[in-house]
């Protein structure tokens, strides 16, 4: 039950209600590998975690409590260490404290999960006065063990069989007890699902509480049952974590249930799509959305419905024009956009367009195109015409009576032409990723069920415009040309941060008068940082490594992040260079305030690298790592001098000491 597997059962529509999907012989049948999940069950109690029996189950089979753990596996083991008749044979240290491949052996977990183990336990409790509490564990391992065997046996004497049906009945209501069971059982300290449960922690028989609920809303006219604080109300009342997922995996059931619903619930669970609560049969809303065998169909419009197209943009595109057609594709945007405002479920391709031949007398409308839904499933096409300038109004005809998408399936038209440009516009000032989630929160409910994702470009997408935008804004087309034409450009700004480009080794110093000025406030009382990192980009096969350095002061606001006041870029990471960097922004601070005016930190901290503790050494404290080291030592040794009390302290990051000592603990 690992991520790709559980991928594959959503793709086709699999879960704890569905398991099977249609062939044309028979249904093909899913379920997860047996002994997979055994081993999943033990590597759970082995680490620590604490299961929790349903409440009922404990009543039904009268156990003393309604914890399983590893504590009396533990304790039976060490009982019977160096007996020679072993009460649990083949319970060994290795099943309880198995390494990296002893935890994919199938047959340590058997020994766990074993009658042995569980008579032991009960032979602890009875003889040597155990608490209990070990009875439920028992009981516990006994119950996958038998699971196990019925699940996973090749010989008919234990296999499930018709041939005696009071057995066959016997281990029936068995297996209906342990789906129960790992359906209701809670592992862990949060209590979350777990993949060994193999499904949604939903369960079936929570569909008509939720249902119940839903009509309460009806009855009391509530409307807020499509707003995340009604889920967010129903996941916890169910004891589940209140998370997007479990809220997704709520509604999902209600839409898979609702053939099993009368009519008034079902209008009752989609109420929330429409403006006024009386839409008209013509529009396309969730009201008509049903689901079956993976599909999400909607209603489209049947009767000519309409919009208006902008002056101004008509005016745009008209002025780039072929004699029968539009040049570029902003037409496709401006339609699109209309189009999405009388249906947004369906993503939208044209295939045609033409124009009214200027001069024309002809009875023909100003402007016609064609379209059609792009998921591959959907019957859906739609005709746009324009019959006069004067208003611009949009006729729009759809054809196919419902939208057919599979809800594995997401479509999202290409950001072309102007839309690009704007995009650009935003992206200088918010990244890529900020961009995606914040559209994709603005998009309706009903339309994220469809998959219509117009709205919402994919944050690769977002990246490639940014970057070609980057790429335009350029000097020059190569980047330290560039930049040196930008340092050349230089107004003296005090919020201008490039201050020099370097070509061998190649470099950038960034910092501007503003952090100069925060740099001489934070350095007097507190510590200065000086951080490297060179992991933050993937170094290319053949080119040169790439490393950052910051010279960072702490903010003055609580819970607000420290402040980088000067920057690094390069490829060579030695001393020199490092020293450079430093020495070059404290010449910008002396010209600023003053050889005399400036503030030495009265501390800086820096990771072990010899060449950061180095490079301070010659900037901050004008000594060499090992003179600075003798005053220190003097200073605690109690016959330091007064010049040894103006030198800098140097201290090393905790945080990197105790990463070095751990890993030198491993070797």
């Amino acid at each position: 039950m690992g991520s790709p597997n559980r991928a594959m059962w959503k793709s086709f529509g699999v879960d704890q209600n569905k398991t099977s999907v249609p062939h044309p012989a028979k249904p093909d049948y899913f379920m997860p590998d047996v002994p997979h999940l055994v081993t999943f069950l033990k590597s759970a109690l082995v680490r620590g975690q604490v299961c929790i029996i349903p409440e009922d189950v404990v009543n039904r089979e009268n156990l003393p409590s309604n914890e399983v753990s590893v504590v009396p596996i533990k304790d039976l083991l060490t009982f019977q260490e160096g007996m020679a008749l072993k009460i649990a044979p083949h319970l060994s240290a290795a099943a309880i404290e198995p390494s990296h491949f002893d935890k994919m052996k199938v047959g340590l977990a058997l020994n766990v999960f074993s009658k042995a183990t569980s008579a032991g336990l009960k032979y602890m409790v009875q003889q040597e006065n155990r608490p209990l509490s070990y009875l439920t564990t028992a009981w516990f391992l006994e119950q996958v063990d038998r699971w196990f065997d019925l699940m996973s046996s090749r010989h008919p004497i234990t296999a499930l069989s018709r041939l005696k049906m009071e057995e066959y009945q016997k281990a029936i209501t068995f297996l209906q007890n342990i789906v129960h069971l790992f359906r209701g059982i809670k592992i862990g300290q949060k209590g979350g699902w777990k993949p060994i449960q193999t499904g949604n922690k939903t369960k079936d028989i929570l569909t008509e509480e939720i249902v119940a609920k839903v009509k309460a809303l009806e009855k009391n006219k509530d409307t807020s049952l499509h707003t995340q604080l009604f889920w967010g109300t129903l996941c916890t009342q169910l004891g589940i974590p209140v998370n997007t997922n479990n809220q997704y995996r709520l509604r999902r059931q209600i839409h898979k249930h609702k053939q099993d619903v009368t009519v008034s619930t079902q209008l009752t669970l989609d109420s929330g799509s429409s403006q006024e609560g009386d839409e008209t049969t013509d529009q396309g809303t969730m009201s008509d959305t049903t689901e079956q065998d993976g599909f999400i169909k909607i209603r489209v419009p049947q009767k000519p419905t309409y919009f208006f197209i902008e002056q101004n943009e008509w005016k745009a595109i008209k002025t780039k024009r072929h004699p029968r057609g539009f040049k570029g594709l902003q037409w496709t945007n401006i339609i699109a956009k209309g189009i999405r405002t009388i249906h947004p479920h369906c993503s939208i391709a044209f295939k045609r367009h033409r124009l009214k031949t200027s001069g024309s007398k002809k009875p023909s409308p100003e402007f016609w195109c064609l379209g059609y839904c792009r998921f591959w499933d959907c019957p859906v096409t739609v005709t746009v015409a324009v019959n006069s300038e004067e208003d611009l109004k949009a006729t729009v005809r759809f054809k196919g009576d419902m939208t057919l998408h599979n809800h594995t399936e997401l479509k999202r038209r290409p950001v072309k032409a102007d839309d690009r440009k704007v995009l650009g516009k935003c992206l200088q000032h918010q990244l890529p990723r900020a961009m995606y989630l914040d559209k994709l929160n603005d998009i309706d409910e009903d339309v994220m069920d469809s998959g219509c994702r117009d709205e919402a470009p994919s944050p690769q997408v977002l990246k490639n415009i940014s970057w070609e935008l980057r790429q335009q804004s350029r000097q020059h087309s190569n980047e330290l040309i560039s930049l040196q034409i930008m340092v050349g450009n230089k107004k003296n700004s005090p919020n201008e941060v490039l201050q020099k480009v370097f070509v061998h080794p190649k470099g950038v110093l960034l910092w501007s008068q503003r952090s100069i000025e925060i740099f001489q406030e934070r350095c007097k009382e507190d510590i200065v940082y000086l951080d490297a990192t060179g992991s933050i980009k993937k170094k290319e096969k053949g080119s040169p490594p790439f490393y950052i350095y910051e010279l960072v002061v702490r903010n003055p606001q609580k819970n607000s992040p420290p402040f980088p006041v000067a920057t690094y870029l390069t490829c060579d990471h030695t001393t020199a260079s490092v020293t450079y960097f430093l020495e070059a922004f404290l010449t910008d601070v002396a010209r600023r305030y003053g050889r005399e005016a400036m503030r030495s930190p009265i501390m800086l901290v820096c990771d072990g690298s010899m060449v950061l503790m180095q490079a301070i050494c010659f900037c901050f404290a004008k000594k060499n790592l090992h003179d600075s080291i003798d005053c220190y030592y003097r200073i605690a040794s109690g016959t330091a001098t007064k010049a040894d009390f103006k030198v800098p302290v140097l201290h090393r990051c905790l945080s990197h000491i105790m990463k070095n000592a751990k890993e030198m603990s491993k070797k």
